[in-house]
């Protein structure tokens, strides 16, 4: 009795024993690839056969759960043990979920032997390389980032050869624009990420190609893989090309006008003016402009109360894009600057800078002079930028005497007119009167009694009268004088009293007491 149940123990334990060396004599077919083909999106998974005899089929496992009790499902059975492959796609086959084309996945191979053990060896699975886009619609720069492919850590590792990033035209040609670096490759985050500069193309796409061998495979025998393939789309935008300065003045009440040509071929409307005092490079913004395309050419900008002689302003103009970076710059320009200074009683000295508007060597400047508030008249013209006014005796001019300069151009079959500030001065001024004069004269400036004057502005009033102290003539015109007659009749000769006064704009008041002699001489 004793020994039939030692017998039998015995054969339970040889039984158990040679299942237990026969399970772990099956090894699984280690796996060669999976990739992505990144034209057609299919799917391939490689495998070398297993080292292990008597195998009936190797089954392909897509690995759905990676925590530490790895989950998996079928997808294929092959019966046959060899180095072999399958396509598929994944929307053909239900075992995966929804989202699988937007994922890396990952694959394992299992070996079964003909009397039903497995490798069971799920842990030793490769993932595809998934590559994801992020474009910048501002600098149009392309942020390529994803998992590159890899076994577990803890399981396998990869000798990777030249893995580079692919860009393919739109005749399907292929060029490497990054290699992501060749070696050994760990994988310790089985990541990568990498930035492409712009080139001016708004479509492109990427994939990753990546040979490799793992310590299972013949070193000189390499895989290759690639991952799938993303489109990257930018708007196309038209940038600005140009801005260009149309002119620069300053106005009598110190405003300064600007006019700017610019690209109204642009899909922007933002633009930015900038000032820099002193020089032409340290700007900083005063102003933001937002102006529709069809109304921006020339764009015309007023700053009030923005002319000093004191400080100089330089003046630029920028277009901005949607992403508030600055595209194009127009020129940076300062208006012209007129000051104007006493050489002599009768003369001033007249300075100013060169127009930068003008793009002409030979630039012509017109001088304007105005007084008592008269519309200003053309008094020379210069290609220098200095000129001498001499007034020339000119005793009717006024006391406050203004100037500007002009400069003109023709652009795009406009004549564009550029103004300097207005410089004026204050003459002191003149009031001579006669002591006699006579309606008879043969010289015409003595036929009346009237001051002679320079510099005088303001209202003016003379009053004659005569020895009674009757008023007999009455003038508000300082160039209207009295010819020695009332009512069209002439006086007799002798003295005459007058009285002059004249209030001036400034405040100053003239008055003036005398007697003048009234002569009849041949």
């Amino acid at each position: 009795m004793k020994r039939n149940f030692f017998r039998h123990i015995y054969i339970v334990l040889a039984l158990v024993s040679v299942c237990t060396i026969s399970w772990a004599q099956v090894e699984a077919p280690p796996i060669a690839h999976v990739s992505v083909n990144p034209y057609t999106s299919v799917i391939s998974v490689a495998w070398n056969p297993s080292p292990s005899p008597n195998i009936a089929f190797v089954r392909v496992n897509y690995i759905y759960d990676q925590t530490s009790l790895i989950k998996a499902k079928k997808v294929k059975d092959m019966f046959r043990n060899q180095r072999d492959s399958i396509d598929f796609i994944l929307d053909t086959m239900y075992i995966f979920p929804q989202d699988a084309p937007n994922m890396p996945l990952s694959f394992a191979v299992d070996a079964y032997s003909a009397t039903g053990e497995n490798s069971t060896n799920l842990h030793a699975y490769l993932t595809t390389m998934y590559l994801q886009a992020e474009a910048n619609p501002c600098s149009q720069t392309i942020r390529l980032f994803g998992n590159d492919l890899f076994y577990p850590k803890s399981t396998v590792q990869l000798n990777v050869v030249e893995p580079e990033i692919i860009e393919v035209d739109e005749n399907n040609n292929e060029t490497k624009v990054y290699s992501i670096g060749d070696g050994y490759w760990s994988f310790d985050t089985h990541t990568f990420s990498h930035t492409l500069a712009p080139n001016g193309k708004d479509f492109r796409r990427f994939f990753i190609r990546m040979k490799y061998h793992t310590y299972m495979t013949v070193p000189e025998t390499y895989e290759e893989a690639t991952s799938n393939m993303v489109y990257v789309n930018f708007t196309s935008y038209n940038y600005p090309q140009f801005i260009n300065l149309h002119s620069i003045s300053a106005t009598p009440e110190n405003t300064v006008q600007l006019a700017f040509m610019v690209d109204t071929h642009t899909s922007f409307d933002r633009y930015i003016l900038q000032r820099s005092q002193g020089d032409s490079v340290h700007f900083s913004t005063i102003d933001t402009l937002r102006v529709p395309a069809s109304a921006i050419s020339p764009l015309r900008i007023s700053l009030a109360n923005e002319f000093s002689l004191e400080t100089v302003y330089y003046y630029r103009l920028a277009a901005l894009d949607n992403c508030n970076t600055v595209v194009v710059y127009s020129p940076a320009v300062t208006p012209m600057r007129l000051s104007v200074s006493e050489e002599s009683d009768m003369e001033h000295l007249l300075q100013w800078t060169a127009s930068q508007v003008s793009t002409s060597q030979n630039t012509d400047f017109q001088i304007f002079r105005s007084h008592n508030n008269n519309p200003p008249e053309e008094i020379g013209t210069t290609n220098a930028t200095s000129f001498i006014d001499n007034l020339a005796g000119n005793y009717r001019i006024g006391a406050h005497i203004c100037y500007h300069i002009e400069t003109s151009q023709i652009i795009n079959s406009e004549q564009v007119t550029t103004l300097s500030n207005t410089a004026c001065i204050e003459k002191q001024y003149r009031l001579v009167l006669p002591t006699a004069f006579n309606p008879r004269s043969v010289i015409e400036e003595n036929r009346s009694f009237q001051p002679k004057y320079a510099f005088i502005t303001g209202n003016y009033t003379l009053r004659i009268y005569d020895r009674y102290g009757s008023e007999i003539f009455t003038s508000h015109d300082i160039n209207i004088g009295w010819d020695g007659t009332v009512r069209g009749s002439q006086l007799p000769a002798g003295v005459y009293q007058y009285k002059i006064t004249v209030d001036m704009p400034t405040g100053t008041h003239i008055e003036r007491l005398g007697s003048v002699s009234l002569v009849y001489a041949e």
